[in-house]
């Protein structure tokens, strides 16, 4: 059976108010938040680090010189995916690799 009851406004309490922009302003600062792991880890890397990246995207040589925002929805996935396909490699890494590497860089 269809509910046709008309929509009427309920009085809230002030502290129900309250409880309810707290919940909002919650929703916001955690979902549409200026503050985007994602965008600021690729546009601090060096030229170096993004080719990589955009090598494992699938992405063009021309994403490397661009910027995080500058890219479509679709562009923004494939980076995300490429990063994530290069943290499940890096996680196999054994553990010693970094100070070896460092050892041959210094001969």
């Amino acid at each position: 059976m269809v509910n046709i009851l008309s929509a009427r406004a309920v009085p809230l309490t002030t502290a129900e108010i309250g409880r309810g922009l707290e919940a909002v302003t919650d929703i916001r600062r955690r979902h549409f938040s200026r503050n985007n792991p994602v965008r600021d880890l690729y546009n601090q890397s060096s030229e170096r680090e993004r080719k990589a990246l955009c090598l494992l995207a699938r992405l063009s040589e021309r994403h490397i010189n661009m910027k995080f925002e500058e890219m479509n929805e679709r562009e923004r996935e494939q980076l995300i995916e490429g990063m994530i396909v290069m943290r499940t490699l890096t996680e196999h890494f054994p553990p010693r690799l970094l100070h070896s590497y460092k050892v041959l860089e210094d001969k």
